[in-house]
């Protein structure tokens, strides 16, 4: 178990490490861009549950709601790594642990993250860079998302 947990926290880190490629790239500006509802949905739903990151974030960055979300989405990442690190592995618990919010329990949670950002910017007049580091970031975390067997970040996973 002291492996998986291993692995988990090695690409929790690399992902965390990645949020700032995208967080420098991505700094369009309500001034210049448009975007989508949701998307700004989940910046105020994630505000709520990281308020320390989201007060946090630069006053210059603050209508770039691109570079806010990667913010949150990062501390996300670093709260699925501590809780990958902190927690004790249950597999096949019945019945299955319930996911913190706070936490990515999935990868397709990341995921869905990430493409709302991409169909955001590739609606409102950011397609080249949505196909670029935003694409590159949605590869490296797809091959952990595949549907035969749910991949987990947090370590309560379940044996499914």
């Amino acid at each position: 178990m002291a492996t998986v947990r291993m692995m988990r926290a090695g690409m929790l880190r690399h992902l965390i490490t990645s949020m700032a490629g995208l967080h420098t790239d991505l700094s369009q500006s309500l001034q210049q861009v448009a975007v989508n509802s949701e998307l700004m949905e989940r910046i105020a739903h994630y505000s709520e549950l990281f308020p320390d990151t989201a007060h946090a974030i630069s006053p210059h960055h603050i209508r770039e709601p691109y570079r806010c979300l990667i913010e949150l989405i990062r501390a996300r990442l670093e709260r699925t790594l501590q809780h990958t690190l902190l927690t004790e592995l249950h597999w096949g618990q019945d019945p299955p642990p319930v996911p913190q919010p706070d936490v990515y329990f999935h990868s397709g949670e990341l995921l869905a993250d990430l493409h709302l950002m991409h169909t955001s910017l590739s609606a409102n007049g950011g397609a080249l860079v949505a196909n670029g580091v935003l694409r590159d970031m949605i590869a490296k975390v797809t091959p952990f998302a595949s549907t035969r067997q749910p991949s987990t970040f947090a370590s309560t996973a379940d044996a499914t």
